[in-house]
């Protein structure tokens, strides 16, 4: 009973979001500082202090994380060794790859790159996204193997793909 309830907690949607169906297998979840498309089904949770969101689904290992970082005109190099520096703690044994620079569908300067195991998997990935006023917005997954590696690449893919950066945040 008590896990129970305190998984009807932790699903609770957070409520400065909208969530829209789009009728296609995701919901835009919609909030003042980015709009996204998510799985059907997953939860957005409530922002922490960092700016940081969840979003879960009951029963699965896996995990997307938005970030909203304010505006950020640092150089890709300054932002991905701090992302590092960040995911070093989620992260303890992994080894990252290099960043990529790439054009989003959005039309928003972005860098990906991703954390390997010792067994070569990449485990989680990331991606920054910054609009033209530099306001920055982290994505990431972590993928728990991979048995479900193919659609939560799909569906990260389609994150980035969708997400809209609002200015200001």
């Amino acid at each position: 009973m008590v896990t129970f309830m305190l998984s009807m907690l932790l699903a609770t949607p957070a409520k400065d979001v909208t969530m829209t169906d789009m009728m296609n297998g995701y919901s835009r979840a919609e909030t003042s500082a980015f709009s996204v498309e998510v799985p059907n089904g997953w939860t957005v949770s409530e922002k922490t202090d960092f700016g940081s969101r969840d979003i879960t689904s009951d029963g699965s290992t896996a995990k997307f994380n938005i970030m909203e970082l304010g505006v950020k005109k640092d150089p890709w190099d300054d932002l991905y060794a701090t992302s590092v520096e960040m995911a070093k703690k989620e992260v303890a044994d992994g080894s990252f790859t290099p960043y990529e620079k790439f054009t989003t569908k959005g039309r928003y300067e972005a860098i990906k790159f991703g954390a390997k195991d010792s067994n070569d998997f990449m485990t989680h990935r990331w991606t920054l996204v910054r609009n033209g006023s530099g306001d920055l917005v982290a994505i990431g997954v972590t993928i728990p193997n991979g048995d479900s590696e193919k659609k939560l690449s799909k569906d990260f893919q389609h994150m980035i793909d969708t997400l809209v950066v609002k200015h200001p945040m």
